[in-house]
């Protein structure tokens, strides 16, 4: 009898404790969303010292990673910084401190693995490389610049020398 009345008071404490659904109320909170675009573009790596020889001359120490939740396209140009007004696109005479006099004779040339199709730089955007919704997108870049017998032996301290730019764009 006891383990009846025992069963019975917890039956009981259940019922009082635990609503059977009366005066229970619900609601719901309907939440939608969108993926912000972003793209991130980074150049690995740089060019310095690099020996030019009579001829083809191929660098291929830099490259280009890119993350991005949508279609994507990179340009490169001539940056044209500290004022370089003469010799764009190409690799020209700098003094350490400002552009000098002169510029090889035929502008330097980038290219993607990917793309595969070099580009010549001028001062404005060229198309580099494309692509889609990626995550640790790299490409290895490779840069071409042909040297003349009569491009100019620079003196002194004096190098040959060009900042490129290179932009992204969500499409």
């Amino acid at each position: 009898m006891k383990k009846w009345l025992f069963l019975g008071l917890i039956v009981l404490l259940v019922c009082i404790l635990l609503p059977m659904g009366a005066g229970a109320a619900g609601a719901n909170t309907n939440v939608t969303a969108n993926v912000v675009q972003v793209l991130d573009l980074q150049t690995n790596g740089s060019i310095s010292n690099w020996q030019l020889a009579v001829g083809d001359n191929y660098n291929t120490s830099a490259a280009l990673a890119v993350n991005s939740t949508g279609d994507w396209a990179v340009t490169a140009q001539d940056a044209q910084d500290f004022g370089k007004t003469t010799g764009i696109g190409y690799l020209a005479n700098w003094t350490g401190s400002a552009w000098g006099i002169g510029n090889l004779s035929t502008p330097l040339q980038v290219k993607t693995t990917a793309n595969g199709t070099y580009i010549s730089l001028t001062g404005t955007a060229q198309g580099l490389d494309t692509g889609g919704a990626k995550s640790a997108y790299y490409d290895q870049m490779t840069f071409w610049q042909h040297v003349n017998y009569g491009d100019t032996l620079l003196k002194g301290s004096n190098i040959y020398r060009i900042m490129v730019q290179f932009t992204g764009n969500l499409m």
